[in-house]
């Protein structure tokens, strides 16, 4: 029986490699188990477009901030597969025609609190990107006012470096300023 006619069994890498592309919902795998979001709405998809924007005209040449990535968090003994809305990565790997992309790769992970995400990001998100080593997690508000929550990996726990919802200036993964007022116009 296939993965995609028993959608009760875990998952491999190579069956969540082989799903179909479905941009009717988002496929993330926690643990094996396949964990099914919808898309992101508008006003969701604008705030990561203008975010990755600003990130990319900041960034040195050899990163690049990316929409929508698979980052592999582990793969044994069952995988666990997420999708932040933006990851920023070596450029090298953009080029070279990825499909996902290891933990050890990531910058920063950043996610868009959408209505019904909040426990995910918040909590789950949170402590998976934590476990798996990812230094540098911010979390993304658009409740007014909207805000931007910069977190660092220190001790293998997320501590709040920044939360503001006029200008954040960070200086880690690399200097950034980012306008978090013009996200939302």
């Amino acid at each position: 029986m296939s993965v995609m006619t028993d959608p009760d069994r875990l998952l491999t890498m190579q069956d969540w490699e082989a799903l179909p592309e479905d941009t009717s919902q988002r496929t993330e795998v926690v643990e094996g188990n396949r964990v099914f979001s919808p898309p992101p709405g508008g006003s969701h998809q604008r705030v990561s477009k203008k975010l990755a924007w600003q990130l990319d005209h900041q960034l040195p040449d050899e990163l690049e901030a990316m929409q929508d990535v698979g980052v592999v968090l582990a793969e044994k003994p069952w995988p666990s597969i997420r999708i932040p809305d933006i990851v920023i990565i070596r450029k090298a790997l953009t080029d070279a025609g990825f499909t996902k992309v290891a933990v050890a790769e990531v910058r920063l992970a950043v996610e868009i609190i959408s209505p019904g995400s909040g426990v995910i990001d918040r909590k789950h998100k949170f402590g998976e990107y934590a476990d798996a080593g990812i230094e540098h997690y911010w979390i993304v508000d658009l409740d007014s006012p909207a805000s931007i929550e910069a977190y660092m990996l220190i001790d293998g726990h997320y501590e709040l470096n920044m939360e503001t919802a006029e200008v954040l200036t960070v200086s880690s993964p690399v200097p950034l300023r980012i306008d978090v007022r013009a996200l939302l116009t």
